[in-house]
């Protein structure tokens, strides 16, 4: 008598599988019948060159190489990209013009999108320097919209990524993304100095903020600063009864004090040395000089290095040209 049923799953077998003497529905319900299932990572797969490319796969290499070295047919490697559980093991693929990781759905693909496989056509008729002049680009786009999104200004974006202005704000407009109403910590170095300085909310900041930006030098001399500005040049005298009488401290031999004008592009120390005062002046000839304010208090003191490098520093220009 012919079965009416598949031996395996019970399915009611067609009339021409019953003609042919068939005992299974599927060729899937045969091999399961004939050929043992074992147990591989929690998942059941059948021995063979399946398995093989997958403990491969598993052991760090990719999927093509798997199959080189097995010399693995067609089939077995589109069984495993069907298989949703078979695939889970192998490695994340990425997209080879954006870098996006490629989902399961795409596993037979190259490109995450149409857009990445028109790009990476037009790429491909560019030349070597101008494919690095766009990755670079690229990199400098995300790192901007980074930033921006934790709360660092365009102006100080455009200064560190050396890019226009124009440019970033366009980066930011088509990305919609929205600036945090404050600048997070971590981020908050990348501004430019003269502006961590002014706001600065005490002197003890505005010190540390300075020393920090000069760098750990070993400095055993100090410079005090006198907080505020002064009106017009003057004598060493001049100077001298401000740190008297203002701020009531004593001319110690080989202390210098350091005064700035009105106009804070010049600055001038004195420095009593035996008999007599030693007076110089840095003039800034374009800019201005970054100076604590009296709301700071009368003065602090910082390193000899970081008055070498507040007087030396430059303010970096607000726009640039190109990218670099």
């Amino acid at each position: 008598m012919r079965n009416k049923t598949c031996l395996r799953c019970g399915r009611e077998l067609s009339q021409v599988q019953r003609w042919n003497k068939r005992k299974y529905c599927s060729p899937q319900c045969f091999g399961a019948s004939h050929f043992k299932q074992v147990e591989w990572n929690g998942i059941k797969i059948r021995p063979g060159q399946a398995l093989e490319i997958l403990q491969l796969c598993n052991e760090g290499l990719g999927l093509i190489e798997a199959q080189q070295i097995l010399g693995a047919n067609y089939k077995a490697v589109m069984k495993i990209k069907h298989d949703p559980e078979l695939a889970a093991f192998l490695p994340e693929r990425l997209c080879l013009y954006c870098d996006t990781p490629l989902t399961q759905d795409f596993l037979q693909r190259k490109y995450c999108s149409s857009k990445c496989v028109g790009k990476a056509k037009r790429d491909r008729g560019r030349t070597e320097e101008e494919r690095m002049k766009r990755k670079i680009e690229q990199r400098k786009r995300e790192q901007a919209i980074e930033w921006y999104s934790k709360g660092l200004d365009t102006t100080s974006i455009s200064q560190q990524l050396e890019v226009s202005i124009k440019k970033i704000q366009c980066w930011i407009r088509k990305s919609g993304t929205e600036k945090p109403h404050k600048i997070c910590p971590e981020i908050a170095r990348l501004r430019p100095l003269n502006v961590r300085l002014k706001d600065a909310r005490s002197a003890k900041e505005w010190s540390n903020i300075l020393h920090a930006a000069s760098g750990e030098q070993v400095d055993m001399t100090d410079v005090t600063l006198v907080c505020g500005t002064v009106h017009g040049g003057g004598a060493a005298p001049r100077y001298a009864d401000i740190v008297l009488h203002k701020l009531r401290q004593k001319l110690i031999e080989g202390k210098r004090y350091a005064f700035c004008n009105v106009l804070r592009n010049t600055i001038t120390t004195i420095e009593w040395r035996g008999e007599n005062f030693y007076l110089t002046r840095t003039i800034k000839t374009k800019g201005t000089f970054s100076w604590p304010s009296e709301e700071l208090g009368d003065f602090l003191v910082i390193t000899n290095a970081a008055f070498l490098h507040l007087t030396e520093y430059l303010k970096p220009s607000k726009t640039f040209d190109s990218v670099k």
